[in-house]
């Protein structure tokens, strides 16, 4: 295919055509609205947005496009494409050159929040090669690329000033336009041209498209849950400007249509350089969200939320969401006080597909001491196709601990070169100091157990022979009564010294 007479122009129009009615429709479908992200606080405006130098962002989002349905092991996998709109508000026009390495990238996502309260991506799809681009003015959200310097007339290779450039849906997934997220540095915006994996290679109904499991977005199977569409601009002279940390903008979603059949619809306002993440706390206000840059490159959103299970347990919700650290995140860690409770250790992420060389082994995730900690399968000296948090993708991670939150540090590590950065999120919050300590000598030991068993049995006894010592240290599951109730967290504190 040549890149250069990939579309006419009477296919130009009808794809312009549809983006602009897709971009002024907020149509719902037929379900009953879920509450739309109304936090108008949270959506960044524009005056004072303009950077030196060319500066992509994503001006709008367009109702994704269902190209079909394939069963995959047992699975139906739905595949999409996700219209966007690049407006360039920096102070120099943007290179848009066909068939060379200065052409913008588009990388398309969709999370879910799901209503127990868990932010998970549930899909992606290889990013769309960009070819030219239009000149337009006028007419998105936040009145932003009003004013348009034409870098030409028509389709240009370059994006001027405080113009906009739509694609369609449909478009954005075009298979023969789609390349490998693997071969891309978003930090730096380089990437080989012809890309190497699949060259212009077009296959099924779901082929390089964003690929969801039915099931993920199922009304029936996800009660009371909320979806994100988000796009990404990766582009080589925007990030040589210093201007790639406002690439990524999302929308709020609505499910309609029947299994396996699911139509995807726009609902709420426009986010714009807000990741989906960032909307967590909207539908969540427990969940907390911060941004963590690294020094030498590149940024990640990390999350967390503690969820009151009603039974003197709390479930753990992280993600880790790198925007566009080529760095990528190898290992994810939170801090456990000992004596803590923790079971249910669990992590998802979304798969890799259509013959990304990337691996999708599982991480481990374990308790080991004063932490839990998941990592990726290989180190990247040992396999670079290992299974890391890579740019525009998030992992999500979770537990069950015995405590309730506070703040505590959680801690990632980087998969390209070591190094790592952390922040505050809530963690479990530790046992009180005496707690499990039943002969009171200030240590949680082997020692504690017939003083436990004492208290257990002889109550009067145990003031006896341990006078002055507090018989509620072995109140270990804190109901006021030391009884049979408490050997089962007994034993859970003891073990975990």
């Amino acid at each position: 295919m040549r890149w250069c007479c990939a579309l006419s122009i009477a296919a130009f129009s009808a794809s312009i055509g549809f983006v602009l009615r897709g971009e002024a429709s907020d149509s719902t479908g037929p379900n009953v609205a879920p509450p739309a992200d109304e936090a108008a606080a949270v959506i960044q405006a524009f005056a004072g947005l303009e950077n030196a130098g060319p500066d992509l962002v994503v001006g709008n989002i367009a109702a994704p496009w269902a190209g079909g349905n394939v069963v995959v092991g047992g699975r139906t996998i739905r595949g999409f494409g996700i219209g966007t709109t690049a407006c360039n508000v920096g102070t120099q026009p943007l290179n848009w050159v066909q068939e060379t390495p200065d052409h913008p990238v588009i990388a398309q996502s969709v999370y879910r929040i799901s209503g127990q309260g868990r932010f998970e991506q549930i899909g992606f799809g290889w990013p769309k090669h960009s070819f030219c681009a239009l000149q337009y003015q006028r007419g998105l959200p936040g009145n932003y690329c009003a004013t348009c310097q034409a870098a030409c007339q028509g389709c240009c290779s370059r994006l001027g000033v405080g113009c906009w450039d739509p694609y369609a849906s449909n478009r954005n997934g075009l298979q023969e336009y789609l390349g490998p997220r693997s071969e891309i540095n978003a930090f730096t915006g380089e990437f080989p041209f012809p890309y190497g994996i699949a060259w212009e290679q077009t296959g099924n109904a779901i082929y390089k498209r964003v690929q969801i499991d039915v099931t993920q977005l199922d009304p029936t199977l996800n009660p009371g849950a909320f979806f994100y569409a988000e796009a990404q601009y990766v582009a080589r002279d925007d990030a040589a400007a210093g201007n790639s940390e406002n690439n990524v903008s999302s929308r709020q979603l609505l499910v309609s249509g029947a299994t396996p059949n699911f139509e995807l619809a726009l609902t709420g306002t426009f986010n714009t350089t807000i990741p989906a993440i960032r909307r967590w706390p909207v539908h969540v206000p427990q969940a907390v969200v911060r941004t963590v840059d690294l020094t030498d490159e590149g940024r990640f959103e990390i999350g967390g939320y503690a969820r009151d299970n009603g039974n003197g347990t709390w479930t753990y919700n992280y993600a880790v969401y790198n925007q566009n650290s080529h760095r990528a995140g190898y290992a994810f860690e939170v801090a456990i006080a000992s004596g803590v409770g923790v079971s249910n250790i669990g992590m998802s992420f979304p798969g890799y597909h259509s013959g990304e060389p990337l691996t999708n082994a599982p991480w481990s995730g374990v308790r080991s001491g004063s932490k839990v900690r998941w990592q990726a399968d290989a180190t990247f000296a040992v396999n670079p196709n290992a299974n890391a948090i890579r740019w525009g993708t998030a992992y999500t991670f979770w537990f069950t601990a015995t405590r309730p939150p506070i703040n505590g540090e959680v801690r990632i590590e980087t998969f390209r070169q070591p190094g790592f950065a952390t922040a505050l999120l809530p963690v479990p919050e530790p046992l009180p100091v005496d707690l499990a300590d039943s002969n009171c000598d200030s240590v949680i030991n082997v020692s504690d157990i017939g003083p436990f068993v004492i208290a257990l049995t002889n109550p009067g006894g145990f003031s006896a022979a341990f006078p002055g010592c507090d018989i509620l240290n072995s109140d270990t599951n804190q109901d006021g009564f030391v009884n049979e109730g408490d050997i089962g967290s007994f034993v859970t504190i003891l073990l975990g010294q």
